[in-house]
């Protein structure tokens, strides 16, 4: 075989390593990204847990997330790179999305030290934009943090960044504990003419920022102290909100809100976003997208138009994406979740779907309405049953099983199911675990005080015969393996 030929093949063969090696980087970074959502929205849910301890589970979740930061950063997958060439450089920033990029990096680039880099940033700032490429921002942030870095004990500092929104202003103020800046130092960055060239080095750097914000209608301001360190503000105007970005939730009291992710603790972490918010609000989860459009195909119309769908962009192992899902779903009102909101494509395909993008990061901010004046039927939900069992595998199977294409609640821990069974209408049909194992409740316990409270459809699944004399009347018991008899509960 000619010389040219083998080299061509040990090209190809290195090239497919290469591809299947970024196809798992980019899985890991996806697996990584998924459950650390979830934590940080749970972990905001908390108030319980002493500040001390929430302070060190979002250090911990930050610290995971730049790993994954770095990891994707490194290998981009290809078709990754061709991608960023249509995202959105110059129309609009969302601007806190850009600082938590950076803070990862940073964070990252000076993982040997002992800098502490902090962030605070206002409710209200964290779905501002403002007006200036991505790339120049960005330059100029790490710029100011390598200065802080630069200026600070490396044992003892602390970097900190704060976001806010004042007078339609968004405000960024990077602070240090650094050696200090003296006021000739200070007059000689406000002064000065814009540098030859654009190298950013110690206070020409600070000039040439000065002067790149004020020429996208921003503004500096340093203010110092020797010894104590130095503190710059960055101003820059807020543009109005882009049409594709959800920045709040609001919902009706008789709507049914759609959560489709393929990461099961993303599923936990909304509940727990949900039940903050609003405890009346009927929720229902999903991991495959094709179970959603066969759902919600199956429908009325009328209750389709009830639907609120929140689709993770992102589906592995799947023949389609959340977009997929929206797309087919016409009538549904519905939010793509995501971290690819940069891409200019992919935006003008949500608003061709009459939907939205609510940036993945921003999933814990993001404030959840309910207009009260609407409200369900009699003022309680309505579903088709209620499944109560800690055996989430077994309960995902017997609705995948038996009822594809009802509407069912499902709840994991019995203590929940009493503090929520209220909203419902007294007929429900709930079905109980035997035994609860990691509360220790027996279901009879349970059904007992469903009963008090009015509720009289009650069911168990027992995977063993219980006595007679142990049910009440009330409580129609079935065994696990009475696949019929599970039939006749689902239609009756």
């Amino acid at each position: 075989m000619p010389k040219s030929n083998i080299l061509s093949i040990n090209q190809e063969e290195l090239q497919r390593e290469r591809d299947k090696f970024q196809r798992m980087v980019e899985r890991v970074s996806h697996d990584i990204r998924s459950p650390l959502s979830s934590l940080s929205m749970i972990v905001g849910m908390c108030t319980g847990i002493p500040e001390e301890d929430r302070v060190a589970l979002r250090s911990a979740i930050t610290r995971i997330n730049d790993i994954a930061n770095s990891l994707n950063t490194e290998y981009q997958n290809i078709s990754h790179r061709k991608a960023s060439a249509v995202t959105d450089q110059y129309d609009s920033l969302l601007v806190s999305t850009a600082l938590l990029e950076i803070l990862g990096e940073k964070r990252y680039q000076y993982k040997l030290l002992n800098v502490r880099f902090e962030h605070n940033f206002s409710q209200d700032s964290n779905f501002a934009f403002t007006s200036i490429e991505a790339t120049v921002f960005k330059r100029i942030i790490s710029h100011i943090l390598n200065n802080s870095v630069d200026a600070v004990d490396r044992n003892t500092g602390v970097v900190t960044i704060r976001l806010s929104l004042e007078n339609n202003m968004i405000k960024i103020v990077v602070q240090d504990n650094g050696r200090g800046m003296s006021e000739k130092v200070i007059n000689h960055i406000m002064q000065t003419a814009r540098p030859e060239g654009d190298a950013l080095e110690n206070t020409t750097g600070l000039i040439y920022v000065r002067h790149t914000l004020e020429e996208n209608q921003g503004s500096l301001l340093v203010t110092s102290e020797v010894g104590r360190g130095t503190k710059i503000t960055l101003s820059f105007p807020k543009i109005s909100t882009p049409i594709w970005l959800a920045d709040k939730i609001e919902l009706n009291g008789d709507d049914l809100v759609v959560i489709l992710d393929d990461e099961p603790s993303i599923h936990g972490a909304w509940n727990s976003r949900f039940r903050l918010h609003t405890k009346r609000v009927a929720i229902k989860h999903f991991e495959s997208g094709r179970e959603v459009i066969n759902f919600i195909n199956y429908l009325p119309l009328e209750k389709q138009k009830k639907i609120f769908l929140l689709a993770d962009y992102e589906l592995q192992n799947q023949d389609l994406n959340g977009l997929d899902v929206i797309e087919q779903l016409k009538s549904v009102r519905s939010v793509l979740v995501t971290s690819h909101f940069a891409s200019r494509k992919l935006r003008a395909d949500v608003q061709a779907a009459k939907a939205k993008i609510l940036p993945k990061m921003l999933a814990p901010e993001v404030t959840i309405t309910i207009d009260a004046r609407v409200e369900p039927a009699e003022g309680k939900k309505e579903v088709n049953m209620i499944f109560a069992d800690d055996d989430k595998e077994f309960v995902t199977n017997m609705i995948r099983g038996f009822f594809a294409g009802q509407y069912v609640e499902t709840f994991f821990d019995p203590e929940h199911l009493l503090q929520d069974i209220l909203k419902y209408k007294k007929n429900t049909k709930i079905c109980l675990d035997n035994n609860f194992e990691k509360s220790g409740i027996k279901g009879i316990e349970i059904a007992q005080r469903l009963y008090e409270k009015g509720f009289t459809n009650l069911y168990m699944l027992s995977g063993n015969d219980i006595d007679s004399a142990e049910a009440p009347d009330y409580l129609r018991v079935i065994l696990k393996n009475d696949l019929d008899g599970i039939k006749r509960m689902r239609d009756a």
